[in-house]
């Protein structure tokens, strides 16, 4: 059974998603049941608990699932939200899923109303691919493509262009790669080939004691492998053991702080702030995996969703749970903290800000929300990084990246990993983490915390599946003949089977044809991967005096 505890994480998260649906749902007719429905499957599957991290890439993939012609969402440089689709005609019906989709799992209320906002308020733009045909051809044909690549920084697919990118480290590189990619098979515009910034890990100088540590303190990792570095903290980690808080406390920084990498070498300890102060021991470093977990790993290659390790205090009373120094911008004198409230994955073009012992307080904007890093001279590749404009130096590595909320509070985001600068997703860390000890339990960054969060390989929460017809409903003399039908899903497993009747037939996500004069019913009966059944219909009509066009 289920602990109570974990029953209320689960509650509120719920509570979060009905409070998108309320203030983002539209108007919608009741569908009426059809005497026959088809047949899909012959069996039902149950849903799978999540042993793979579900990349940004992985969730947009499932978002174009659910909004057929999905292709991305980013903030422009005016603050404004940007959302690709290929049939922008189906916006009205798909607003509330994505708004109620870029909010799943977030608990503040405050953000949870400015995505409803800015989603509400957003520039649609027509897209020329969705999201699941452009991750479906990165890991099938560029993926193996760019692991033999020699000069390519990064890789993946980039939100703001709607296309895939691979990243030269010079500009005499770019027309090799071009000619490469070329024969792939793949519309000649759906990939871009530019000059991008070569990362390597940052560790350099110390600073002064603080008692109890918090994120962004100054801390050196040392063992007789024969290596030490000056790295930067991240954040404090309190586990959540069989629902209860246990009283250990944990750190986690940059794995690459802690020689060797992937392996925990014995006697790995964190000092703070110079070594002979020491405060923790490496318990964690986890392994690297192949493509036999992951087609998004190059097949031959070593690889992770992040860099980064975990260290157990030797004193609980050592750690400020929860809390991170917040200088002034520039600085690495605090008189301030923030407490974290919880963990966020945000989307491209939002702002972040870096504590580290070097730099101190630094600030910018997401730029590549999800590339894959060949880490130079190696066999290993950093899947789905995330590139910022904040600055950074050496001594930086594993300093905490988080949003400052206001009121004293913020989002735990990432660990800074490299120049460029970079940095891994505190999500995908702390799933590597449990993945790779799960007896040390759930492991929890916030400030006080109160209720267990779902372990990171739980199945997402059962929704009911409901089912909106988006496009248009009246039609006229400049758009009968080109008009697009989406079944937009809420709710459900994702992947979803479709079938089409009434005025036009298919089994994709989306039918067009033209609409007689006569109009029609158009109905689509939707099935999801455990068997649950979604209906829905749309009366279209035709009105010579309507002026639309298509768009």
């Amino acid at each position: 059974m289920r602990d109570p505890v974990m029953k209320v994480t689960r509650t509120v998260r719920l509570m979060s998603l009905s409070f998108l649906m309320l203030v983002a749902a539209c108007d919608r007719p009741a569908p009426t049941a059809s005497s026959e429905r088809p047949t899909l499957r012959a069996s039902t599957i149950p849903a799978q608990r999540n042993r793979i991290y579900q990349t940004p890439d992985d969730r947009f993939a499932e978002l174009a699932d659910r909004v057929p012609g999905f292709g991305g969402v980013y903030y422009d440089s005016e603050g404004r939200l940007n959302i690709h689709l290929k049939y922008p005609q189906i916006f009205p019906a798909a607003r509330p899923v994505i708004t109620a989709f870029l909010g799943r799992g977030l608990k503040d209320f405050a953000r949870l109303a400015k995505l409803n906002y800015d989603v509400a308020n957003a520039r649609v733009r027509k897209g020329t691919y969705d999201f699941r045909e452009l991750l479906t051809w990165y890991k099938s044909k560029v993926v193996p493509v760019a692991a033999r690549t020699q000069g390519l920084t990064s890789s993946g697919i980039d939100d703001r262009a709607n296309r895939i990118v691979l990243r030269v480290a010079q500009a005499s590189q770019v027309g090799a790669v071009q000619e490469r990619v070329s024969v792939l098979g793949l519309p000649p515009n759906a990939i871009d080939v530019r000059v991008g910034a070569v990362a390597t890990p940052e560790s350099d100088t110390l600073t002064t004691e603080i008692r109890p540590i918090l994120g962004g303190a100054s801390i050196e990792v040392w063992n007789t492998y024969p290596d030490s570095a000056g790295c930067t903290l991240g954040f404090n980690l309190a586990p959540w053991v069989g629902g209860e808080l246990d009283t250990t406390r944990y750190a986690v920084t940059a794995g690459h702080c802690a020689k060797p990498r992937f392996t925990v070498y014995s006697g790995t300890e964190m000092y703070q702030p110079i070594r002979y102060a020491n405060v923790a021991v490496e318990v964690v470093d986890p392994p690297t995996f192949t493509d036999t977990l992951t087609d998004r790993c190059p097949s031959g290659k070593q690889c992770r969703f992040s860099d980064a390790a975990l260290f157990k205090y030797y004193s609980a009373s050592t750690a400020d749970q929860g809390r991170v120094a917040l200088p002034g911008s520039g600085s690495i004198i605090y008189s301030s903290t923030v407490s974290i409230s919880e963990i966020y994955t945000p989307i491209l073009g939002s702002p972040v800000d870096m504590v580290g012992k070097s730099s101190g307080h630094t600030s910018g904007e997401i730029v590549d929300i999800c590339d894959d890093w060949p880490l130079p001279n190696t066999n290993i590749v950093y899947i789905c990084q995330v590139t910022a404009d904040y600055g950074s130096t050496g001594g930086d590595s594993g300093s905490p990246i988080i949003e400052p909320l206001g009121g004293g509070q913020a989002f735990a985001i990432g660990i800074h990993v490299a120049s460029a600068p970079r940095f891994s997703l505190l999500s995908a860390a702390l799933w590597e983490i449990y993945m790779a000890n799960q007896s040390l339990g759930v492991l929890d960054p916030v400030y006080n915390p109160s209720s267990a969060p779902d372990p990171p390989d739980e199945p997402p929460a059962y929704q009911p599946l409901v089912v909106t017809i988006g496009g248009p409903a009246t039609v006229g003399p400049n758009n009968y003949t080109c008009s697009v039908w989406a079944a937009v899903v809420e709710g459900g497993v994702s992947s979803f089977q479709y079938s089409w009747s009434g005025l036009f037939t298919g089994t994709e996500g989306f039918v067009s044809g033209t609409v007689p004069p006569q109009g029609g019913m158009l109905e689509v009966y939707v099935e999801d991967a455990n068997g649950r059944v979604g209906i829905a219909q749309l009366q279209i009509t035709y009105d010579p005096n309507n002026t639309d066009w298509c768009e």
